[in-house]
């Protein structure tokens, strides 16, 4: 099932069974209560673990509500979206990918939930802080990818995962780097914003911004201030045995002389780990912009991949189970269109299976070029050799100074690819 998800980019039952038996037979698994949450999680991070032995992976963590505003008949059953009143459900993946190389390797974890709330009513507090103890949970889930091997682990969060308690409970193996989303109180009296104001600029330097909706892509020019600081306990809303204060490190990282018409790039993190150095700094936000892959996910797993808010699943246990194949297939979406540039040289087995290698090497020779420039010049069997056929299949010219092929690209060729695969099933061929 995961590897129909993949080739067929799609989690419609009726495409994914290739028939009416095989629609019976993946609605029948759905529904199986012995097929549980818990095993289709665990599964995922048996994966995960076995290749982060040695690397430094960073554990990037956040939430995207599954809405279905077009289903509401259909989903009457399902918990409330974001707005209260659309049917729907929210996952919250940890995503592992290899810190230096930018390789994503897998899900270490995965929460689900629903709001059973009255149409129109408010999410009491009690709610509001149980659902913020996702960013501790996905943090405690962190700590084992240490136990399998990597040298460290840091987990990553936007603004949302600027949450006080998962700063005091941090767990010992993991280290945090989480955007600031408020002005908090420092233990000194001070205030954390106003600090990062005062504190001198360490450095100097550029980004280069990739485009993205609303702002084209440019090279900003950039300050940076770093410094340590101790966050104080806030007053209200939080445990009271937590300690009054936790010691932390925060950078200011500030675009200067934006373009006019919209706002400049501007970065509060803190940071668990100390900041011994310039080097040290420039680490941290670097690791803090490999965050989009976590967004690319989100969009790989709905509208512009999978579909699953399109899904027609009616019951909400199903479709949960649904999601997480979904997420899984979405990783391996992801893996293929960054292998396109030879970062990720794991075999081609991380994304297909044995009989799709065999195809994959049949039709090798007919997708190269007339040059050996324009030809595959990756490792057979690797997996940068698999997705630059898939990549030609999907019109990709394959000249080495041609814009990389992105996610639409890598789509139709996997869709081309499995007509293909399927041709040589129907056929009998044997491509041994």
């Amino acid at each position: 099932m995961l590897d129909r998800l993949v080739l067929l980019r799609t989690v419609t039952l009726k495409q994914l069974g290739e028939g009416e038996a095989g629609e019976k037979a993946v609605s029948r698994f759905l529904h199986n209560e012995r097929v549980s949450e818990a095993e289709l999680i665990a599964s995922a991070r048996s994966h995960v673990l076995a290749q982060v032995a040695g690397r430094r992976v960073l554990a990037i963590q956040d939430t995207s509500e599954i809405n279905f505003s077009r289903q509401r008949r259909r989903k009457s059953t399902f918990g409330r979206g974001g707005n209260g009143t659309d049917p729907g459900f929210f996952v919250h993946p940890v995503l592992v990918v290899d810190a230096d190389s930018g390789v994503v390797l897998g899900l270490v974890d995965t929460q689900l939930w629903e709001r059973h709330v009255p149409a129109g009513g408010v999410r009491s507090r009690g709610m509001a802080e149980k659902e913020s103890s996702r960013w501790l949970v996905g943090a405690e889930a962190a700590a084992c990818l240490r136990g399998a091997g990597a040298s460290s682990v840091t987990v990553i969060a936007d603004r949302e995962g600027d949450v006080y308690a998962a700063f005091a409970r941090r767990p010992a193996d993991v280290e945090l780097l989480v955007r600031a989303q408020t002005e908090r109180n420092l233990a000194d009296g001070g205030h954390l914003f106003e600090h990062l104001d005062s504190l001198p600029i360490a450095d100097r330097f550029t980004l280069e911004l990739p485009a993205v909706p609303g702002r084209a892509a440019r090279t900003a020019k950039m300050v940076l201030r770093y410094g340590p600081v101790a966050l104080r306990r806030p007053l209200q809303g939080v445990d009271r045995t937590l300690p009054k204060s936790v010691a932390l490190y925060a950078l200011d990282v500030r675009e200067i002389d934006p373009p006019k018409g919209g706002p400049p790039v501007h970065w509060r993190l803190l940071s668990s780990a100390p900041i011994s150095s310039l080097k040290t700094a420039h680490r941290m936000i670097a690791d803090y912009r490999r965050r989009w892959h976590v967004e690319q996910l989100f969009r790989t797993l709905k509208s512009q991949g999978l579909g699953l808010e399109d899904s027609q699943v009616e019951s909400p246990h199903a479709l949960r189970k649904l999601a997480l194949i979904a997420l899984r297939a979405a990783v391996i979406c992801m893996q293929l269109v960054h292998a396109r540039d030879g970062a990720d040289q794991r075999p081609a087995l991380a994304a297909f299976e044995h009989d799709d290698i065999a195809v994959l090497e049949v039709i090798a020779a007919d997708v190269n070029g007339r040059t050996t420039r324009l030809s595959n010049p990756f490792k057979p069997q690797s997996l940068p050799w698999a997705a630059w056929i898939i990549a030609r299949l999907g019109a990709w010219s394959g000249a080495r100074d041609a814009r990389p092929p992105g996610p639409i690209t890598m789509h139709r060729g996997l869709q081309r690819f499995q007509a293909i695969a399927h041709g040589f099933r129907l056929a009998n061929v044997s491509v041994r």
